[in-house]
């Protein structure tokens, strides 16, 4: 709904069965997915969604080994790589610290951009330049988002001169109530979780206790005990539009796409299978099938595909 409310052309968009988990790891299966469609631009959103379950990301060599494979592929297959994650509680440091994990992720893209609230109108929000080594830095981007068939689409409303260090950089005490609101909504978008997981995460964030409950009681979270756990979740009416572990109901994906190198269950057809290709290029018999695409069977589901790095493909350097 979203794509078609930015007035997407959706013949241009893909998915990800989800019928398996899908890593950065698995570069044959991405790259071989681009070079089919000759797709120019990959999203991953939220990144940590990405990457292996057993992956330290907090250790640089670690971070290094797990997505340069994926670097030289985007770069192999011409393909740009958007990544979007998450911000750390380092208030008062520069923007470059600010993302979380490991610096190795900034480090390796050329540009890297920040979004945070406008600090004199609420209602909008400032794109601001993190990291950028291609070009001079562009000024800081403001934009709002406005409803738009039962969602909401960017609406852009010029730059100004603000940095990202001046927008990132705000105390507890600045964190407004509906930052907190909006904190909880994405929190608990995907089903249920723990309060105490969601209270250390809301400090990470510089949210106060106090702003973190007046923001329950605004969205209308429940609290409910699991064994000896205490779990939250929102109210009904926010989370029917979602299916189980935060993937995209049919309704979602009815104008949606999957590859024509894939079966229905997500599996390899049978001239992939008997013919596998090194390095995720499509081998003749791939080729000889290719079919145009179709749109995926009621029941199929999506993958929602990780807050602001660009990969650009063509190189890379150390930070």
């Amino acid at each position: 709904p979203r794509l078609e409310a930015a007035d997407a052309d959706l013949r241009r968009v893909f998915v990800l069965p989800a019928d398996r988990v899908v890593t950065v790891a698995d570069v044959d299966m991405i790259g071989a997915m681009i070079a089919a469609e000759n797709i120019g631009l990959l999203v991953l959103d939220p990144l940590a969604a990405f990457l292996p379950g057993a992956a330290d990301t907090h250790r640089d060599a670690e971070v290094r080994a797990i997505m340069m494979p994926l670097v030289l592929m985007a770069r192999q297959r011409g393909c740009a790589v958007l990544t979007v994650r998450h911000l750390n509680k380092g208030q008062g440091q520069a923007a470059v610290y600010r993302s979380g994990c490991s610096i190795a992720f900034t480090a390796l893209v050329r540009f890297a951009f920040a979004v945070a609230r406008h600090p004199d109108n609420r209602a909008h929000r400032v794109l601001a330049c993190v990291k950028n080594n291609l070009a001079a830095e562009p000024p800081s981007v403001v934009y709002e988002l406005v409803p738009a068939n039962d969602v909401a689409r960017i609406a852009w409303r010029g730059t100004c001169e603000l940095t990202a260090e001046q927008v990132l950089n705000r105390t507890a005490a600045d964190m407004p109530a509906d930052d907190a609101a909006q904190f909880l909504l994405d929190a608990l978008a995907d089903g249920p979780r723990p309060s105490r997981d969601i209270e250390q995460q809301a400090a990470r964030l510089g949210i106060s206790d106090r702003t973190l409950q007046r923001a329950r009681k605004d969205v209308g979270v429940t609290a409910y005990q699991e064994g000896r756990c205490w779990m939250l979740r929102l109210p009904d009416r926010q989370t029917a539009n979602r299916s189980s572990r935060g993937a995209l109901n049919p309704a979602q994906t009815a104008n949606l796409r999957t590859p024509p190198w894939r079966s229905d269950s997500g599996a390899l057809n049978p001239a992939q299978a008997a013919n596998p290709a090194p390095s995720g290029a499509l081998n003749p018999a791939q080729a000889a099938n290719d079919s145009p695409l179709g749109a995926l069977n009621h029941g199929q589901t999506a993958t929602r595909s990780p807050r602001g790095a660009l990969t650009e493909p063509d190189d890379f350097e150390e930070f």
